[in-house]
């Protein structure tokens, strides 16, 4: 024995039941917005217009009504707690993420050590950006022509594909707003900050000891120290001078993150590191 139909709503349905022509009434109270009996837990209030009704198929009715609602919303409720769960995760990780960039940040600012620089050779390295390009190119010729450093060379930027030589756009560079040009050279095979050290090591003796200086953000130096001491043979010394300014959060994010990914580089087999380099840097025997 089937009902004609069945209304989840706030509202009274009269309905007739196939196979006895008796009428009744029930009424369906949804929790939330009216809608079918699957999608909310339902309490069923019935008053039957007329006796003989049985039982069991009273049981039914709410039976069907309930359990399927009731599955339902079960669901409902398990997709909130994950989406809930979800959503809490992201905002842990969002906040560890700043509170780690402002550390590294922080104590990256520590290993300045313009105050100590007493003359020799000043290392800049290339970058593509253009702001941190002159704020290198301007903290190396303020040391350059306050007697700190004897002469700059840039290194890096080597890009065959392109057919650019970063490293000597910005000694041009430098060596225009100092004035002498004599003092400032270029590295201009060096496509990054590990073939430019490299050529460097193997051009620099220990007896130079506090005499290199990198020039350069101080979150990069920090890598560019480790990678030029992991050369093979003792190394000089080399000090750190960072450019002023640089105190913009989104700039600031974003370099500790582009240094994140070059450490993860670094740190890689040297084969799988020198095949991103040519992909990412372009290959001098393609070009």
């Amino acid at each position: 024995m089937g009902c004609a139909s069945l209304f989840c709503a706030h509202r009274v349905r009269r309905t007739t039941c196939h196979g006895t022509g008796k009428a009744w009434r029930m009424r369906l109270v949804c929790a939330g917005r009216p809608a079918r009996p699957d999608h909310h837990a339902c309490e069923r209030l019935s008053r039957l217009s007329g006796a003989g009704w049985p039982h069991r198929l009273k049981l039914q009715i709410c039976s069907h009504c309930c359990g399927s609602a009731l599955a339902g919303r079960g669901q409902l409720v398990i997709i909130a707690a994950v989406i809930r769960r979800i959503r809490t995760l992201l905002i842990w990780l969002v906040l560890v993420d700043l509170a780690a960039t402002l550390l590294f940040w922080g104590v990256t600012r520590l290993s300045d050590q313009t105050g100590k620089l007493a003359g020799g050779r000043g290392i800049i390295f290339y970058t593509d950006n253009v702001s941190d390009a002159s704020a290198r190119v301007d903290k190396g010729v303020a040391l350059l022509k306050a007697g700190k450093l004897d002469q700059l060379k840039v290194v890096g930027g080597h890009r065959p594909q392109e057919g650019r030589l970063g490293s000597q756009e910005m000694a041009l560079l430098a060596a225009r707003r100092s004035g002498q040009a004599a003092k400032v050279s270029a590295d201009v095979e060096s496509r990054d900050t590990i073939s430019g050290l490299e050529s460097l090591a193997n051009t620099t003796s220990a007896s130079e000891s506090g005499k290199i200086v990198f020039i350069s953000n101080c979150m990069h130096i920090l890598r560019a120290k480790a990678v030029y001491a992991s050369h093979p043979g003792k190394q000089a010394k080399a000090l750190a001078a960072c450019p002023n300014g640089g105190y913009n959060p989104l700039d600031i994010w974003r370099r500790a993150h582009y240094e994140a990914g070059a450490w993860a580089l670094f740190l890689m087999p040297e084969s799988w590191r020198d095949a991103i380099i040519d992909r990412l840097r372009g290959d001098e025997d393609s070009a």
